[in-house]
């Protein structure tokens, strides 16, 4: 019979469900008869594949919730022994700016708020955004931490307006 074994230490494996951040990949290995096949079935996420056909990562999708990891046997006589599942809560608060491309006229400020009831840390690649705010075009990145250990990055380029609008002619009207 077929048992799913998380990439993790012991101790994580005995969680159930498995806690993992939305968005974030995981490695299940399968102990089981070594002359064996392995048939996987997963909600919510995706399966990448492995070198090893006793194994196989799974990218996680973006929505929270609870999800199953499952594994059949299918031993070298043709014979299908039962289904065993892996119950995954997916937990995390992804950090994304509303658009990549954003303007900045001469003079102004861009302050971007972090809500620190949903994230516990961050850091800019710059690290004078945290007081300044943005002030000049460029390429900015930030990394944050939620409430639930999950890590996210995202990036923003910034820059500057140039109007183009001039008049072509006047006329003068009757």
């Amino acid at each position: 019979m077929a048992a799913l074994v998380m990439g993790l230490a012991p101790a994580a494996r005995a969680q159930s469900p498995l806690r993992q951040c939305v968005g974030g990949k995981s490695l299940f290995a399968v102990s089981g008869d070594t002359l064996s096949t392995f048939r996987y079935s997963i909600t919510g996420g995706e399966f990448l594949t492995t070198a090893k056909p006793d194994s196989v990562v799974v990218k996680w999708g973006l929505h929270k919730g609870q999800y199953k990891v499952g594994v059949q046997e299918i031993a070298n006589a043709g014979c299908e022994g039962g289904w065993v599942y892996q119950d995954v809560e997916l937990v995390g608060t992804p950090f994304y700016f509303p658009k990549n491309v954003r303007r900045i006229c001469p003079g102004d400020t861009m302050y971007i708020p972090i809500d620190r009831r949903l994230y516990t840390t961050h850091r800019w690649s710059d690290p004078r955004v945290d007081t300044r705010g943005i002030v000049e075009p460029g390429g900015y990145r930030i990394w944050v931490e939620d409430t639930n250990g999950c890590k996210f990055t995202d990036s923003i380029t910034v820059v500057t307006c140039q109007p183009t609008a001039v008049f072509k002619a006047a006329r003068r009207t009757p």
